[in-house]
Parts: C-alpha cells; structure tokens; sequence
C-alpha cells in the first residue's frame, strides 16, 4: 500500500483515495509546439519518447475520471483565451 503523506486531520491516506477527495474542476492538456522560438526552450528527447509520456499523462486522467480538454498548438495569448472561455472566466486584460 502506498501512502502519500499526511493530511491536516493527521489521516494517512493512500493515492486513490487523494483522487477522489481533492478533485479539479477542469483539467486542461497542452498539445505539444511543433516549433520553439528560442533555442533555450528546446527539451531534447526522443519524439517517441516525449509522445509516450504526453499519452501516459493524458490516460493518468481519464483513469482519474477526467474528461480532459485538449489545447491545441497556438500563441500563449490564445492558448490562454481558450482555457478562460472553457472555464467561464473574463478574458485577461492585455495591458492598456
């Protein structure tokens, strides 16, 4: 049996039972760039590699029982814009 830590109640909880008590609201998953625009941004892994991780996280929560929203590769500013108008938030203000 694994278990994570103490919560403030001093209970020992294990993973599942964590999940189940300490829930998101939404859960947003950022398709991968297909480019970088400084050099320092690079990770370099295998695209295999990078895919199986991004394919093992999304599966993580389904299994948790999200139904996850998928950002699909764009600016910050519209990935941003997209995550706000599926969370019913205001759109951030871009500085006047």
């Amino acid at each position: 049996m694994t278990r994570l830590g103490r919560i403030s109640t001093g209970t020992r909880h294990r993973a599942p039972d964590l999940a189940r008590l300490h829930r998101y609201d939404a859960v947003f998953v950022l398709d991968p760039l297909d480019t970088f625009e400084d050099p320092d941004d690079i990770v370099w892994a295998k695209d295999r590699e990078v895919r199986r991780v991004h394919e093992l996280i999304v599966q993580g929560y389904y299994d948790a029982g999200y139904e996850p929203v998928f950002v699909a590769p764009d600016s910050a500013t519209a990935r941003l814009d997209f995550i706000c108008a599926n969370l019913c938030l205001p759109k951030p203000s871009r500085g006047a």
